[in-house]
This record gives structure tokens, C-alpha cells and sequence, in this order.
């Protein structure tokens, strides 16, 4: 079963790796690489847990994040998925 956060909540992916020699991390959305300068998420650099925090207020239902961690002797992926729940609203549908 997926997690579901309320929308506006704010949601801290966390990509912890240990390797030896140390790992290169990148974060993607859906599987478009993520950069701070593109998207109201905020990335928090670390050197062996880089932290996303995700507004889930940015997206509706369901995004797909991964974090890639990567150094010359291979690489692993981890994927989280973000779903997304809100209050019923109703709307006006004029005929």
C-alpha cells in the first residue's frame, strides 16, 4: 500500500547511501532529472543522505520520485511515490 499525504503537507525524501569510493547522487522526478532551479520542491545537499523536501500542494494525486546513486563501480535507484488525498469539493457545472 502507497503512502498518501494530505495536499499541502510537506514530505522529506530522504536517499541515505554508503559506498566506497563515494557515491554521486541525483534526484528525478517522474524521470526528468531534478534541479532546484526548476521546480518550488527544495533540495537539501548532504554528503551521504541528500534530503527532497516535496510540497504535496505541487501535484495532484500522483508523483513519482527516485533518487540515483551512482559511482564507478555501479549504481542503485530507490523510488518513492507520493499520492495525495483532499477534502471533497464541489463544482459548478453550468449546462
Amino acid at each position: 500500500m502507497l503512502p498518501w499525504f494530505p495536499t499541502g503537507s510537506v514530505v522529506r525524501l530522504n536517499c541515505d547511501v554508503k559506498a566506497n569510493p563515494p557515491a554521486n547522487i541525483q534526484w528525478f522526478k517522474v524521470d526528468q532529472q531534478f534541479s532546484n532551479s526548476e521546480h518550488r520542491d527544495q533540495l537539501l545537499p548532504r554528503k551521504s543522505s541528500p534530503i527532497l523536501i516535496v510540497n504535496a500542494g505541487n501535484f495532484a494525486n500522483l508523483e513519482i520520485y527516485a533518487c540515483l546513486a551512482s559511482n564507478k563501480l555501479g549504481s542503485v535507484r530507490k523510488t518513492f511515490s507520493i499520492n495525495t488525498w483532499s477534502q471533497p469539493k464541489l463544482i459548478d457545472v453550468s449546462d
